[in-house]
């Protein structure tokens, strides 16, 4: 649920995102704990952009605990298949198209593993009241702002060199440290790259308002709920990029770029550096698999957990 609000769905880094785009909790640096974690820190981030009152939040975290249940009973299995899989391709020679493949496996996951939440959603949103709404906006906008301050540096060289640093930070994160001869590969691609920073930004307002907009109607006009579903499962298309806020042309251009770069920084990767993805690919992996085993999610349906719906 967080991400069906979140404004982040298409922040991604151009050197990493198709590799990491696999795993929901990549971030976490102790995936089990983050993942048990989640309703509490689900719901506290919901509560912090929408101001819940009493009741919606408790809905929202029931149905955060709920969906946690039946994604490690469903899901995370699946995640841990997915990332042998692509533990086993990134020991041999990648292609862009390969990249993008992956790329479009993580999207299928994605709106899989979505979909048991919009009946909450629905609920949720349904129960919002304009200053909620206005709560939330007022939250986009200062983040927006922030975003703004920390990204788009008035001077153009120190905006190139913070969006290098950024991208060697996420490209780091999987191979180790980085040699010149890579930065420097990284570095000309932003250079020539079809991502236009000042386009992001607009794009992402765009997305905002749209959001923005879809709830307030929800909160004037009262639709049935499975008219709200239908409406947010257009806004996660909006914003995970499935339905682009640009030409489509545009987007799959930018994800092709992408994709290719990856791909092109693999095939430089040293020995060492290979180990290291190798080894946070499998420790994602085992960390699933350990999930998935636990079955914490049954025993709690067991003794009368919640449902999503």
């Amino acid at each position: 649920m967080r991400r069906l609000l979140s404004l982040g769905w298409l922040r991604r880094g151009i050197i990493g995102g198709s590799l990491g785009a696999l795993l929901l909790l990549s971030g976490c640096s102790a995936l089990k704990l983050g993942y048990r974690q989640g309703p509490s820190l689900g719901g506290w981030w919901l509560d912090n952009q929408l101001d819940f009152d009493t009741r919606q939040s408790a809905r929202v975290r029931e149905a955060l605990q709920a969906w946690f249940h039946w994604h490690q009973r469903t899901q995370v299995a699946g995640y841990a298949q997915q990332l042998a899989r692509l533990r086993a391709d990134s020991e041999g020679a990648v292609t862009g198209a390969q990249v993008c493949r992956w790329n479009e496996t993580a999207r299928e996951l994605w709106a899989q593993a979505l979909e048991p939440l919009l009946p909450a959603a629905a609920e949720v949103a349904a129960s919002l009241l304009p200053a909620q709404i206005d709560h939330l906006e007022r939250k986009q906008m200062r983040h927006t702002a922030d975003l703004r301050e920390e990204m788009l540096l008035p001077d153009a060289s120190a905006r190139r060199q913070a969006m290098l640093e950024r991208t060697v930070k996420r490209a780091e994160s999987f191979y180790g440290r980085l040699s010149t001869a890579q930065r420097q590969l990284i570095d000309e691609a932003l250079s020539n790259s079809p991502f236009k920073l000042e386009e992001w930004f607009v794009e992402r307002d765009v997305r905002q308002r749209e959001l923005l907009a879809e709830l307030r109607q929800i909160a004037a006009n009262k639709p049935p709920l499975t008219q709200i579903e239908d409406r947010l499962r257009r806004l996660a298309r909006r914003f995970d990029g499935r339905d682009p806020v640009g030409p489509r042309e545009q987007a799959a251009a930018l994800t092709a770029y992408n994709c290719e770069l990856t791909a092109r920084l693999h095939q430089t990767a040293t020995a060492e550096q290979r180990r290291h993805l190798a080894q946070k690919l499998a420790g994602w992996e085992s960390d699933f698999r350990t999930l998935a085993a636990e079955r914490l999610g049954d025993a709690a349906v067991a003794a009368g957990g919640p449902s999503i719906r």
